[in-house]
């Protein structure tokens, strides 16, 4: 897999060992004007609970990823792009960032791993 599909979320699905951060305070994702909670998240995308919008499985959806965890000195992070849906269950709602221009993606990159050294 090149850097292109990395970023651009054409790559194989996420690997279970890749780190996913749990979501701390007033973190969620719009879609079609209702916020739903962030589970996890991670720099390729993100599991929203619970899910009882529209979107199926395959499907491409522009969101705002709005990331605030109380106390945090770093601030919120906002994020308005394109996902694609890889599954819906009952765990919830997983979807990866689709076409992510490099500028956001170093954004999301760089505000996990602030969040993941703090987690250790």
């Amino acid at each position: 897999m090149g850097l292109f599909n990395l970023f651009h979320g054409k790559g194989e699905a996420i690997a279970t060992s890749v780190a996913e951060l749990r979501a701390r305070g007033d973190s969620y994702v719009r879609i079609g004007g209702a916020d739903y909670a962030i589970r996890v998240w991670s720099p390729s995308g993100f599991v929203i609970a619970p899910y009882d919008g529209a979107l199926v499985k395959g499907q491409l959806a522009r969101v705002r990823f709005v990331l605030h965890d109380f106390h945090d000195r770093d601030g919120e992070l906002r994020i308005e792009d394109q996902i694609k849906v890889e599954s819906i269950d009952e765990a919830g709602l997983r979807a990866r960032w689709w076409h992510l221009p490099a500028h956001k993606h170093a954004l999301i990159a760089d505000h996990f791993a602030r969040k993941a050294g703090s987690h250790v």
